[in-house]
């Protein structure tokens, strides 16, 4: 059965409408300052740890085009950072944690450059 609702809209009779400010809830309350710690802990860590170890892998295991490698390691870190604040789904944050995210793992693969320079 078909029902004529005051919007114009044509909605099927029996179906509930879900309430938008339910579901987003969860996002949208503040997120206390011990949550905000735990989660630059939780998602920033793994970015610079990946970095780290992808860094001791192109200086070990890359004979030929180390530097392209590298940029592949940083691409694959920034990459993961998005993916771990998108899984927090806080919005409190989230480009500071981007940020820091990132520019650790900028760090690592620029100390690594230098150091494929050196050699």
């Amino acid at each position: 059965m078909l029902d004529k609702r005051s919007s114009g809209r044509t909605v099927c009779a029996g179906t509930r409408k879900r309430r938008l400010p339910d579901m987003m809830e969860r996002v949208t309350q503040p997120v206390q300052p011990t949550d905000q710690r735990r989660l630059r802990l939780t998602s920033v860590l793994p970015v610079w740890v990946l970095a780290i170890v992808g860094a001791v892998l192109v200086l070990v295991l890359a004979d030929r085009d180390s530097f392209a490698w590298l940029l592949l390691v940083f691409v694959a870190c920034v990459m993961v950072s998005f993916v771990l604040q998108l899984i927090t789904a806080t919005k409190d944050g989230l480009v500071e944690r981007i940020s820091i995210a990132s520019s650790g793992a900028f760090v690592v693969v620029l100390v690594t450059a230098v150091v494929l320079l050196a050699r």
